[in-house]
């Protein structure tokens, strides 16, 4: 009877186990948000399956509220290259929002990404290392989960981290995007340059 007990436990807590690695903490309605901008910024081509988050070696220190206010550019072929910043986002969110988001990025996870919500193609990591030769398993992009944070407005923004064209041996640049949801739909709202 104990033993019975404590197997039907140890499944209860694996499951809940695996549905919060899954939704990594994140309410249902950001995670529709969050898998709305991913298939946005990447409705066909290959995603790697985990996603880039705060602790990511070299990518996870451009994720930080600095580096978006600083460098963040209209996404114009002037605007991209111009030498001030497109928004200040000090202007768009009140202190305590600004708090919220630093701490966001500074706690941003790295999720495995739900194939079946993902429009995009996924590709685990094993399999890149396992076919290296062969082209066929190497992901057009890897992004990070995105940041929902509302806006003094009450205007939603969504922040995703992109590496683009991912390479045996290196890529050729990354971004991240913002979006702003404008009228229950989620809209482009600038570039933010991160390399090239």
């Amino acid at each position: 009877m104990k033993t019975t007990f404590f197997i039907v436990t140890l499944v209860i807590l694996g499951l809940h186990g695996v549905s919060a690695q899954q939704n990594a903490g994140y309410s249902e309605e950001t995670l529709e948000d969050a898998y709305e901008i991913i298939n946005l910024q990447y409705p066909k081509g290959r995603l790697l399956e985990a996603t880039i988050g705060s602790e990511t070696q070299y990518d996870g220190e451009f994720l930080t509220y600095l580096w978006l206010n600083e460098n963040n550019r209209e996404r114009t072929p002037t605007g991209v290259l111009a030498i001030t910043p497109f928004v200040d986002f000090d202007t768009l969110l009140t202190e305590v929002q600004k708090k919220e988001l630093t701490w966001k990025f500074e706690h941003l996870p790295e999720v495995i990404l739900d194939e079946h919500k993902v429009s995009a193609e996924t590709i685990r990591q094993i399999d890149v290392e396992k076919n290296g030769d062969n082209r066929e398993f190497f992901p057009d992009g890897i992004v990070s989960f995105p940041l929902i944070q509302e806006g003094k407005d009450g205007s939603q923004y969504g922040i995703i981290y992109e590496i683009k064209g991912v390479f045996p041996v290196s890529h050729p640049g990354s971004n991240m995007h913002v979006y702003r949801k404008h009228n229950g739909k989620w809209e482009y709202f600038c570039i933010v340059n991160v390399s090239v």
